[in-house]
């Protein structure tokens, strides 16, 4: 097969090379030709070791290797070799198993090993991945924390305490550990930190801000200073809203780049609110008012201009300051952990004595020794004549400056000749690995600097877009759609959308469109296809696509060979279904499979959610935490064991601090008495509970003996897993599974049972943990299930993309970046209620970036077709402003570039892709209509507190007797000797933070403060299995709410404003349809109205200094005590507070309850104002229609400050006694509780306290 122009152009170019390889353009081929050429005909003089090639994927670099080999057979086999060339080939063939051919990892490791004294490390240096750095990682990080919280009036424990006033532990931990994760990014950010004083940071802050605001409002000005234009002439006309025309007027004065932005803000916040709906549409009685039409190009610019944020705040303020020092402290107890991290890889107490380097240090120790050491520099350099690398648009920032140190000078030219690089910008999708942004295209105009203009016209510029994969309508589709969405660079990657050429031939191939629909919907349309509800029990796309799958195996010959002979029929291993999210695997499966079409999984978290995988888990986790009940549970009630409900809750009955040893109880004495019966285990399950204690305890003993793939491989043989789970038609794959797993284990090379669990929890809840599909996954005859990332490099005859209407990924988590120069946490002191200029700007920006990318992403799965391409959309992502999107989805994407308005009918559809051409595109459309009902979720009732046995009793009848005679006992506490189930929460390691409301409930009652706001439990049944009062139309907590949503907006917007919120919020609460609804939405405005009639919000109304829903956080004791007033406002003392109740007949106790309530916020008021004597506070009663109004001086809240302190003191002790890592939370500790509240000064009636609020 002849090269192609600029496959030759690309080979024979003698300086530097940058291609530009679209998908399907033969890019492997070129890269095999131009090693082979380098070292067999242009310079048989090299080394081969001197031509370095440098791929993304180990996959990638053993098919390059392989396709080299083959190039230098094929020579070989050749008559009529000369003597020197046959020898040359011989010589390259020897030495090509030694070749540096590999990942970026792979050349690193080698310069390491080579220049281990200059990098100062052991050259038999060990890489550690998986098991071993995670547990690294995660050690690390508990060491540094623990050490702060045990080390007070240090540095690091402030630091700590300041943290975790906004983050918890588990929060704290995550954080520093994706920090530790990803240092390459952070690590020179917190040294940046750590060093640099924060008054300097935080001026550096506002001249960063200032330049940004600046050159945003530049081009914001261009914008918008026609649409005002236009609007002030609109806005004139008769029944304009009275405050648009002055708003618009404001808006044009203050339209300048040096003019007041508060000031402008302030006037677009005006026009927003008059102009456009909360959801960012265009008012429709507006738009009527101004005589707009809603399709016209002036609404569509309000909506454009006017419905997107400012990307900055107006300005900076305390807030940011206050940002900044979290940040620093964050930075500080970062480096300790990374310090931490790095002393344990260390050869000095590494095992082996032996340096351990996991892929980040690779990186990082190769690009330093590179900078540093300038003999190593040019070592390196005088030994590479060539430097290859493949899919280079997926090279982050570092790794480049690894390969420029070796390919340019100290100034940072290429040197001439020695650089070739093949990549796609369009393809450019790791952008969570700090891949793509604008370094293709910096690195190119290296390259075209390099080469002096006489070396040709090129430059040594390439670009190949000549497709060989995909054919001519599939491929027409793909270029006509993404013209329009990669119009831009930062979309493309890098300059102009270039369009595929298609190189093959015959059948033109095809497009389909799916779109799913609900059985609700009418339709009279004979194409309608119904899926059946047996499959359709999974989600209405996976419906939709097993549907079309069964359809077109073996009836429809839509595929043929590259050779483009005659078409033939589709088999199951032509299909790939691609995705964006891996959590979609397990309902598509399930949806083959229940049509009996073979499927095989490409890995991920799908292994870790199979049945056979978690039942073997389950034993490990069992074992490792013999006291803890809920993995014994899982054991017992799993496949394995298969315990009964009625099994279950006869063990529950035994005596015991935890389950297990209840479980040993029933073993041994095998009956007990509750409610008045005897309870006794039958021999058939006094077998089974035996086995399984006995599974579970055989496997403990061996924990720490024997490696974890022993003890998987125990679990196998004793409980016959294979064969219980491998008696259905997912044998095979079960089979699979388990070897994989055993696979996983072996590969982890450790003997702890929790550092392998803790692994497997990472592995799975990765998002973006992709593997490289192996070569007996591709070729087996099976539909394959994958993520588009994985499918990256491959490509199949039928792609399904379905999914589409999923949200975008951006970066999750609690902290954000630019990956250079700052960072920031999402919280804040702010309590979110104010802008933040590094934490907005930067999510902003990372949510366009993700938005970008998801169009690359959509791009690449395309792209992977060669015969067929299948859409799965559901019909109301082809309706546009259904749901409350926030921001677009794929769906949305391609909806707006086709010009689809609503859903197209079945049959032909031609589209206009928004080209510009005459030509159009057609696809065919298929509706799939799928039971509404599919989607009901079940609920499973989970039992976890000391009064199981009760609630027990009102959910099940499994036990007869048993359970009847404990309900008429009415649950008293000698009813039975059982103790409940029992597990370890998640405590914080120091408690510093407590809002009004958590205090009030730590007052009243300490069980419940301890179930409520420490283990979130639910409140116990303390009178028993009681009959049910009617519950209300409208959940209490929803309903007070509401009514405090309500309420603010007629403060703000008046009575106009909340009417359509109510029946809005209303329609969201399950089972509230039809004549309820509109009797709760009737209460609800009634309730409102009145209140507002009765004269309750006479105070605030009209009044201009009222803040709603305004913080405060005071700190006492060293807790930060907080509260969210609902009002504040101007007084004739000064600031006063006002509250809203909505209770209809509030108790004795509940009206002292608010009194403190009140009190307490005028205490914190008091703590905040200075010069003010006197407070109030006013609770409104808004169902009775009563204002209650409390009066304190200063002095009087001077004194009611001790009291605080006491309670805090109270609280401290609390927490010191119940609240620490490792206690077991069960009746016990329950009972414990209770003892603590009845012997403090408190009414309660749950424990039989005495005292009061005092």
């Amino acid at each position: 097969m002849e090269f192609r122009p600029q496959q030759k152009l690309a080979l024979e170019f003698p300086g530097n090379v940058a291609i530009s390889a679209g998908a399907g353009s033969g890019k492997t081929r070129v890269l095999v030709e131009k090693y082979f050429r380098l070292l067999a005909d242009e310079h048989p003089d090299w080394p081969v070791g001197s031509v370095v090639a440098i791929t993304f994927t180990v996959k990638a670099a053993s098919e390059l290797r392989s396709r080299i080999a083959g190039r230098i057979a094929e020579e070989l086999a050749k008559p009529g070799l000369s003597s020197n060339r046959r020898a040359r080939l011989v010589e390259m063939r020897r030495d090509l198993a030694g070749a540096p051919i590999g990942t970026i990892h792979n050349y690193c490791a080698r310069l390491l090993r080579d220049y281990a004294v200059e990098a100062s490390l052991d050259p038999d240096f060990v890489i550690i991945e998986g098991v071993e750095e995670s547990v690294l990682r995660r050690e690390a990080v508990e060491t540094a924390l623990a050490e702060a919280a045990a080390t007070p009036k240090t540095l690091a424990y402030n630091d700590l305490l300041l943290v975790q006033l906004l983050f918890t532990r588990r929060q704290l931990f995550e954080i520093l550990e994706t920090m530790l994760r990803r240092r390459v990014e952070f690590a020179p950010l917190a040294r940046r930190f750590e060093e640099t004083a924060t008054d300097d940071l935080f001026a550096e802050l506002k001249s960063y801000h200032a330049q940004l605001l600046a050159d945003w409002r530049q081009g914001f000005h261009t914008t918008l200073e026609p649409l005002l234009t236009s609007l002030e002439a609109a806005s004139k006309k008769a029944g304009a809203p009275d405050k648009l025309l002055p708003a618009l007027q404001a808006a044009r004065a203050c339209n300048r780049p040096t003019s007041d932005w508060k000031g402008l803000s302030d006037a677009l916040g005006v026009i927003r609110e008059v102009m456009l709906t909360k959801d960012g549409t265009l008012r429709k009685a507006t738009a009527k008012k101004l005589e707009l039409a809603e399709d016209s190009p002036l609404a569509g610019q309000i909506v454009e201009v006017f419905g997107a944020k400012p990307p900055l705040p107006a300005e900076i303020t305390g807030f940011d300051r206050e940002n900044l020092e979290i940040s620093c402290r964050l930075a500080r107890l970062f480096l300790r952990v990374e310090q931490l991290y790095g002393q344990s890889r260390d050869a000095s107490v590494a095992p082996g004595n032996t340096d351990h380097l996991d892929f980040s240090d690779l990186e990082i120790r190769a690009e330093s020794v590179l900078r540093e050491s300038a003999p190593v520099r040019e070592a390196v350099r005088k030994g590479t004549n060539m430097l290859i690398i493949d899919e280079f648009q997926d090279t982050s920032p570092l790794q480049w400056e690894i390969v420029r140190r070796v390919v340019a000078d100290d100034s940072g030219t290429l040197l001439p000749s020695r650089f070739f690089m093949v990549g796609d910008p369009k393809q450019s999708i790791y952008g969570f690995r700090q891949a793509g942004g604008r370094l293709f295209d910096d690195v190119r105009k290296l390259v075209e600097k390099s080469n002096p203009a006489g070396l040709g016209g090129c430059r040594g510029l390439v670009s190949m877009n000549d497709n060989f994969r995909t054919k001519q309508m599939p491929l027409e589709f793909v270029n006509g759609l993404f013209a329009h969405l990669m119009q831009t660079a930062e979309v493309s990657g890098g300059g102009a959308f270039e369009p595929l050429n298609a190189q093959r031939t015959g059948s033109p191939g095809g497009v389909e469109i799916i779109v799913t629909r609900d059985n609700a919907t009418d339709t009279d349309d004979e194409s309608d296809t119904t899926a059946d509800p047996t499959d359709a029990n999974v989600s209405p796309q996976a419906a939709a696509v097993a549907e079309r799958i069964a359809k077109m195996l073996g009836s429809e010959k839509l595929c043929g060979n590259k050779d483009d002979e005659d078409l033939r029929a589709v088999r199951p291993g032509d299909i790939a279904v691609l995705f964006r999210k891996r959590k979609h695997f397990p309902l598509y499966e399930a949806a083959l499979r229940a049509r009996g079409i073979a499927f095989a999984t490409h890995r991920g978290q799908g292994l870790y959610q199979q049945p056979e995988v978690l039942a073997a888990l389950a034993v490990l986790r069992a074992a490792a935490k013999p006291r803890a009940d809920l993995p014994l549970a899982e054991v017992l009630r799993g496949h394995l064991v298969n315990m009964t409900d009625d099994l279950l809750f006869k063990i529950a009955l035994f005596p015991g601090r935890n389950l297990a040893e209840r479980c040993r109880a029933a073993t041994e004495r095998l009956a007990v008495r509750a409610g008045g019966q005897e309870i006794v285990l039958g021999p058939g399950e006094l077998e089974r509970l035996t086995f399984a204690l006995d599974l579970v305890e055989g496997i403990r003993k061996k924990a720490g003996l024997v490696a974890v793939e022993e003890l998987l491989q125990s679990v196998l043989n004793e409980t016959g897993l294979l064969m219980i789970f491998g008696a259905t038609d997912r044998g095979r794959q079960v089979a699979a599974n388990m070897e994989r797993l055993l696979q996983v284990a072996r590969d982890s090379h450790t003997m702890s049972i929790m550092d392998f669990l803790d692994f497997v929890d990472e592995q799975a809840q990765d998002p973006q943990g992709e593997g490289e599909a192996s070569l007996g996954f591709v070729e087996a005859d099976a539909v394959k299930i994958m993520t588009i990332h994985a499918a990256k490099g491959l490509e199949f005859p039928v792609v399904f993309l379905p999914e589409l209407g999923d949200k975008l990924w951006g970066r999750t988590g609690e902290l954000v970046s630019d990956g250079s120069q700052w960072f920031s946490t999402r919280k804040s002191f702010s309590l979110e209620k104010d802008p933040l200029f590094l934490r907005d700007y930067f999510s902003d920006q990372e949510n366009q970036r993700s938005q970008r990318e998801e169009v690359r992403v959509f791009y690449v799965g395309a792209t992977r077709c060669r015969d067929y391409l299948c859409l799965v959309l559901d019909q109301q992502d082809l309706s546009p402003g259904t749901g409350k999107r926030t921001r677009p989805v794929t769906a949305d994407y391609f909806r707006d570039a086709a010009g689809i308005v609503g859903v197209p009918a079945p049959g032909e559809l031609p589209l206009n892709l928004k080209t510009g051409n005459a030509q159009q595109v057609k696809v065919a459309v298929t509706h799939v209509v799928v039971p509404s009902a599919q989607m009901v979720p079940t609920r499973v009732p989970s039992v976890n507190d000391d009064h199981f046995e009760r609630q027990l009793c009102v959910i099940s009848k499994a036990v007869g007797a048993g359970v009847a005679g404990i309900a008429e006992d009415g649950g008293k506490e000698n009813a039975f000797q059982g103790r409940p189930l029992c597990f370890r929460p998640q405590f914080r390691g120091v408690r510093a933070e407590v809002s009004v409301t958590q205090l009030l409930d730590f007052l009243e009652c300490r069980e419940r403060f301890f179930r409520r706001h420490v283990v979130s439990l639910p409140d116990p049944i303390f009178e028993g299995a009681k009959s049910e009062a009617r519950r209300p139309l409208v959940p209490p907590s929803i309903r007070g709410a509401l009514i405090h949503e309500v309420l603010g907006l007629q403060l703000r917007q008046g009575p106009d404003a909340w009417q359509a919120v109510v029946e809005s919020r209303l329609s969201n609460v399950p089972g509230l349809t039809g004549t309820e609804l509109s009797s709760a939405v009737d209460a609800i405005c009634a309730h409102v109205t009145d209140a507002v009639n009765a004269g309750l919000l006479a105070g605030l109304t009209g009044n201009g200094h009222v803040e709603l829903e305004k913080p405060y956080v005071g700190m006492v004791e060293g807790f930060a005590l907080s509260a969210i007033f609902d009002a504040e406002y101007q007084g004739d003392d000064g600031r006063e507070i006002a509250d809203f109740k909505s209770d209809e007949k509030p108790s004795a106790a509940v009206l002292k309850r608010y009194e403190t309530q009140m009190q307490l916020y005028m205490w914190l008021l008091s703590r905040s104002v200075a010069g003010q004597l006197n407070f109030t506070a006013r609770l409104l009663f808004t169902a009775i229609k009563e204002v209650k109004t409390f009066t304190m001086t200063r002095s009087e809240l001077d004194t009611f400050g001790i009291k605080v302190s006491g309670w805090l003191g109270e609280l401290r002790t609390f927490s010191e006694q119940f609240c620490h890592p490792g206690i077991e939370v069960d009746g016990t500790l329950f009972g414990a509780i209770r003892d603590n509240c009845r012997a403090s000064n408190l009414d309660c009636r749950n424990c039989g306290g005495k005292g009061g609020f005092n």
